[in-house]
């Protein structure tokens, strides 16, 4: 079953006005209060990090994209909310749905482009399957080249 935007937008015309401010007061919340605890989880981490360690460039940069990446597949999950209530627009709210998603797929490229440490982790684990798979290749070639001329 695909998604029928008139079926959707034909249910949306018979919401009654206190409802609609009632869904737009939940959205706000359903952003608000995360968007607020990722503000101050991120404040409290760089402060906490500055006593420990010191204030390190790579750390502060891979909090704030997270940070910031995080708050705004929030708020494009409330523009697509309200987008359904007041003005339907079909692209707008596909493309404000879709934006959340890149949230959780573009940590670990943000981990990877701005903490060595995990670049490097990820490097190493690259290089070993890479040369794992070419010796078993070379494993495998040697073997066939064996029974072809029987000497296995």
């Amino acid at each position: 079953i695909g998604y029928i935007p008139e079926l959707f937008q034909c249910l949306l015309i018979n919401i009654e006005p206190a409802v609609t401010i009632f869904y737009t007061i939940f959205d706000f919340l359903v952003v608000l209060v995360p968007t607020f605890i990722v503000l101050c989880t991120t404040i409290w981490l760089i402060t906490f990090v500055k006593k420990v360690r010191g204030l390190q460039r790579e750390t502060v940069i891979t909090l704030v994209a997270v940070a910031l990446l995080m708050i705004v597949s929030s708020l494009s999950f409330f523009l697509a909310a309200i987008s359904l209530i007041f003005t339907f627009s079909i692209k707008f709210f596909r493309v404000m749905t879709f934006i959340p998603q890149l949230n959780i797929c573009s940590n670990p490229v943000i981990y990877f482009l701005t903490l060595k440490r995990f670049n490097n982790f990820v490097r190493n684990i690259l290089c070993k399957s890479i040369s794992m798979k070419v010796t078993d290749s070379a494993k495998t070639d040697n073997h066939t080249t064996a029974i072809s001329q029987g000497t296995m």
